[in-house]
C-alpha cells in the first residue's frame, strides 16, 4: 500500500499479479484492537486499473496527476518500511534510521524554490530526466542511510545518456543541486541513491531532457482552450515565467462576474508546442456546469514581488 489515510487507499499492482479477479479485504491493527473491512471484488487485466485512466507507462510523468507520486506512512523506529507510490517513486527506510516515529510522505513538487532552482540548472546545463520530488518532514535526518527512489522518464533520455543521469538533492542554502551515487534499474525506470536526510530530489543529468525554462518573469502567452468548449471544462493557460501568484475573473459579455479562482497548477518545464519551446506554464480547469452558452471574457492577473503586475484577457466560447 503507498497511501494509507481514512479516505483512500492506493495500490500498485504487483507486475507478477496475474489476469483475473481478486477478493480484496482491508483489515487494520491500531491499539485496542484490529478492524477489517467486507469483501469487495478488485479486477486486473488488459485495459484495467492504470492504462483504463490514462495513466499508462506509456504517458509522460509530466502529464500524470499529483497522486500518481504521493505516499504517506507512518513509520516505526523498529522495523524497515518501504513506501512506494503508483509512478514508483518511494523510500525505504531501514529499522534504526528514526529516533521517533514519523509519519514520512512523498510527493510531486514543482513549486518549492523555483525560480531558485531554475537558475541553477540553467547555470550548470542540467536537464531533467524525470519529475522533481519533496520528501517530508522537510529536514529530517537519519540514524542510518535511507534509500530514494524516482521515475525517470526515458523519452528525455537519448541514446547512450542513460549513465548520465543521477538523482540530485537541492540546497536552498547555497542554491546548487548536487548529485548522489546513484543506481539505475532500466526494467522499472526508476534510479536509487542512499541519503541521510530528506529534501528536495530529482532525476538530473547533462544532455538529458530539456533545459530548464527561463523563468525571468515576463508575458509570453495566454489563452483558453478548448475553445469553444463543447460542454466540458475550459483549461486557462498563461506563460509569464516563475510567478508568485496567478488570478483569473471570467465574466459575461454583460460584465457579470460567472467565476473568480486563484487555483493554478505550475508545470515550469512545458513545451506545448506554441513555438515559444519550455516556459513556466499555469494552468486553470475551469468548470462550466454552472453557466450557459455563450462568449465569457477572461482576465487574468499575475504578480510577482518587485516587478509589474501582468494583466491579460481574452474570450472563450461555451457550447451546450
Amino acid at each position: 500500500m503507498s497511501v494509507w489515510n481514512d479516505g483512500r487507499i492506493v495500490w500498485t499492482v504487483p507486475t507478477g499479479v496475474a489476469d483475473g479477479n481478486y477478493p480484496v479485504v482491508v483489515s487494520r491493527t491500531a491499539a485496542g484492537g484490529a478492524v477489517q473491512s467486507s469483501s469487495m471484488t478488485f479486477t486486473v487485466g488488459t485495459g484495467i486499473g492504470g492504462a483504463s485512466l490514462g495513466l499508462s507507462a506509456a504517458l509522460p510523468l509530466t502529464a500524470k496527476p499529483d497522486w500518481h507520486f504521493e505516499g504517506s506512512l507512518l513509520i516505526s523506529t523498529v522495523a524497515s518500511s518501504h513506501i512506494e507510490s503508483p509512478s514508483h517513486a518511494g523510500v525505504i527506510v531501514p529499522a534504526g534510521a528514526l529516533s521517533t516515529a514519523t509519519v514520512v510522505t512523498m510527493a510531486r513538487d514543482r513549486v518549492s524554490h523555483g525560480g531558485d532552482r531554475a537558475a541553477a540548472l540553467t547555470a550548470t546545463g542540467l536537464g531533467a530526466g524525470g519529475e522533481a520530488m519533496s520528501f517530508g518532514p522537510e529536514g529530517t535526518h537519519f540514524e542510518r542511510a535511507v534509500t530514494l527512489e524516482l521515475p525517470y522518464d526515458p523519452a528525455l533520455v537519448p541514446a547512450g545518456k542513460l549513465g548520465k543521469l543521477a538523482i540530485h538533492y537541492f540546497d536552498p542554502v547555497t542554491k546548487n543541486w548536487t548529485a548522489l551515487l546513484t543506481t539505475t534499474d532500466e526494467v522499472r525506470h526508476v534510479l536509487s541513491a542512499q541519503t541521510n536526510h530528506f529534501s528536495l530530489y530529482q532525476p538530473l543529468g547533462h544532455g538529458i531532457g530539456v533545459l530548464a525554462a527561463d523563468a525571468t518573469f515576463g508575458f509570453k502567452a495566454v489563452y483558453a482552450f478548448p475553445n469553444p468548449a463543447r460542454g466540458g471544462a475550459v483549461t486557462i493557460r498563461i506563460q509569464p515565467g516563475l510567478a508568485d501568484s496567478v488570478a483569473v475573473r471570467i465574466y459575461t459579455t454583460s460584465g457579470l462576474k460567472v467565476h473568480e479562482s486563484s487555483d493554478f497548477s505550475l508545470n515550469p518545464n512545458l513545451d506545448d508546442g506554441n513555438g515559444l519551446g519550455a516556459q513556466y506554464t499555469y494552468d486553470h480547469v475551469w468548470n462550466v456546469s454552472g453557466v450557459g452558452s455563450g462568449v465569457y471574457t477572461y482576465a487574468v492577473t499575475v504578480k510577482r514581488a518587485g516587478q509589474s503586475d501582468i494583466h491579460k484577457t481574452g474570450r472563450v466560447g461555451v457550447i451546450k
